[in-house]
């Protein structure tokens, strides 16, 4: 490939679409002015290179070849440099004053486990109120991590009554294959309306448990902080 094949792929739109799309989402996790400063500093200055100045970048690498194609790829991971540590900055103002509230963190989320029992939809007020919601379980990773807590925990499943289906807290409907059911369990116990699940954690008895609402649990939160 030529050097200006080279340049002219990394300065297509749909490459623009991408860093546009990376520096946005970084903009949009940004809670501080210094942090939003380096984020804007770094979007300018590759606006600038990958925009405003191409045709300057296509003489410079044609007129001088490899070695200023070296120079043109170093600036270039120099900048991804800038947007890593930006990104790690906004991370850590973003993250790390939850774990002081007693917040964890696992993969995309932050997780609060409550000091007090509540009720099914109290539990789920607090959560709300806290810009969370009660814990959605999507893959085996996070059942694990639901399970070191060894505690008994309302989650954000719940039975649709009219559809005779199981739904999460944002409207997913439970799959088969991310379920997991303690054994027997569901069951309407003695003929209860349990409507509700939480996760068991017993000698004889662990994984998910269907309940009636209005008793009283522990619960866990969970805040999404990425798509």
């Amino acid at each position: 490939m030529t050097c200006n094949a080279v340049i002219g792929a990394e300065t297509s739109d749909e490459t623009n679409s991408v860093f546009s799309c990376r520096i946005n989402f970084i903009l949009l996790l940004s809670s501080s002015a210094g942090v939003f400063f380096l984020v804007a500093v770094a979007r300018c200055t590759l606006r600038h290179m990958f925009r405003k100045n191409v045709t300057t970048l296509l003489i410079f690498c044609s007129n001088s070849g490899r070695s200023n194609l070296h120079r043109v790829i170093g600036v270039s991971f120099g900048l991804l440099c800038v947007l890593q540590a930006a990104l790690n900055i906004c991370l850590r103002l973003i993250i790390y004053p939850y774990f002081h509230q007693g917040w964890f963190h696992f993969q995309k989320s932050l997780y609060y486990i409550s000091s007090v029992k509540n009720t099914w939809h109290l539990s789920r007020e607090y959560c709300l109120q806290e810009g969370a919601d009660l814990a959605i379980i999507n893959s085996r990773a996070e059942q694990a991590f639901l399970e070191n807590f060894k505690m008994t925990l309302w989650i954000g499943l719940m039975e649709q009554r009219s559809e005779r289906t199981w739904r999460w807290v944002d409207g997913t409907p439970l799959t088969e294959g991310a379920a997991y059911w303690s054994l027997g369990e569901p069951n309407n116990y003695e003929g209860r309306q349990e409507q509700c699940v939480e996760q068991i954690d017993r000698e004889d008895k662990k994984g998910w448990n269907d309940l009636v609402c209005e008793f009283s649990n522990f619960y866990m939160c969970e805040k999404r902080i990425f798509p």
